[in-house]
């Protein structure tokens, strides 16, 4: 048994890491699109150091890309215009905006 193994079984066959045992029927959850969109809207709108630009830059990928597939993307609006050159720490900072069908929720 090696580490990667044993995350790949877990992964793919919902194995209980401790007893090694398969769930063939784990519980499913969703969220809702407006509850991760305000998740991301305040983990962009962050400024402590662990808020780095490669982190708010993987939430931005995120929630642009879920935002798409589902038909609410309504684009975004910098926290400072003044501070918002590309691949700036100031362009991650940013706010996506509420498509209507959100708003609505």
């Amino acid at each position: 048994m090696n580490y990667k193994t044993d995350c790949m079984m877990q992964l793919f066959h919902h194995t209980n890491p401790v007893k090694g045992e398969a769930n063939m029927n784990p519980k499913r959850k969703t969220i809702d699109v407006k509850t991760l969109l305000d998740s991301a809207n305040f983990q962009l709108k962050r400024t402590d150091k662990f808020a780095s630009k490669d982190y708010k830059r993987a939430i931005s990928d995120m929630i642009e890309d879920v935002l798409m597939k589902t038909g609410n993307y309504s684009g975004f609006g910098f926290a400072d215009n003044n501070d918002c050159k590309y691949d700036s720490d100031g362009y991650y900072n940013r706010f996506y905006y509420y498509s209507d069908n959100l708003k609505k929720k």
